[in-house]
């Protein structure tokens, strides 16, 4: 959204604060914005935080602003701390101020190079969040006990809990890896200037392993339950190819204007 010189980001994260995203000021009347995009960092299991990241990338300079949030109450997570999860406590006692917000850029014509690196580790019995083996009808389950527990009505706020022959089926399906992408620009003065980097977690593969579309064709296994949370927008993997086209532009037109 534009106002004048000003250009005001209002797309919002489930768990964004109103009024928690400040303006982007354009150097001048010649900067133009040219890619959004707003992802999340899931925090670890011990971790009461999560980052939301707004990236921007204007004509002059890519812009990225970080929030962290408190995550949303889990009944999954919360068998591991028992029946009060560790994040209702750092919420009263910490408050808002608890929460970090960081703001930085870097100019495009002072940008070395940008790369992105994905790791792909499997799941692990010790995160309730990505089982090796997951048991459809305790999903469900415990879908409704956080509803219950949250206060929350199904169907309003994006919460929806369907049952089915799927949803509350008892034979067990095959957990999906677990990934994160990690994004860097590198300074060209990195010695002085830190390098911009950011991390989305957890990532959507793009492609599969051969392995997991084997086992679902002979029927051993299915992939991840459709109302999984911790399974991130499919249209990240398109950001990220359009990400390294734009980057790849600018770092071509910057490397012939230099030559001249």
């Amino acid at each position: 959204m534009k106002c004048g010189d000003v250009w005001k980001v209002d797309h919002l994260q489930p768990d964004d604060i109103q009024g928690q995203i400040p303006d982007l000021f354009m150097a001048h009347t010649n900067e133009t914005p040219l890619f959004f995009w707003s992802f999340k960092e899931f925090g670890l299991l011990a971790d009461a935080t999560s980052t939301n990241t707004d990236l921007v990338v204007t004509t002059n300079r890519v812009y990225k602003y970080s929030r962290a949030n408190f995550k949303p109450y889990d009944c999954r997570t919360a068998v591991c701390f028992g029946a009060c999860y560790c994040t209702y406590f750092k919420k009263i006692f910490n408050g808002p101020k608890y929460l970090q917000r960081s703001a930085s850029f870097l100019t495009l014509p002072l940008m070395l190079s940008f790369n992105t690196e994905v790791s792909v580790s499997p799941p692990v019995w010790h995160d309730p969040t990505r089982l090796p083996v997951k048991v459809p009808c305790w999903e469900t389950c415990c879908s409704w006990l956080t509803l219950f527990c949250t206060c929350k009505t199904c169907g309003k706020d994006g919460q929806t809990v369907t049952c089915n022959r799927d949803t509350c089926s008892f034979v067990p399906r095959r957990g999906g890896a677990r990934a994160q992408l990690w994004m860097m620009w590198r300074h060209r003065f990195n010695a002085i200037q830190p390098d911009l980097t950011c991390k989305i977690r957890p990532f959507q593969l793009k492609d599969r392993a051969f392995i997991a579309d084997l086992c679902e064709t002979i029927g051993c296994g299915a992939n991840e339950l459709d109302f999984d949370n911790s399974v991130s927008d499919v249209l990240d993997c398109e950001k990220v190819d359009m990400l390294r086209k734009i980057m790849g532009v600018i770092q071509d037109s910057f490397a012939e204007s230099s030559k001249k």
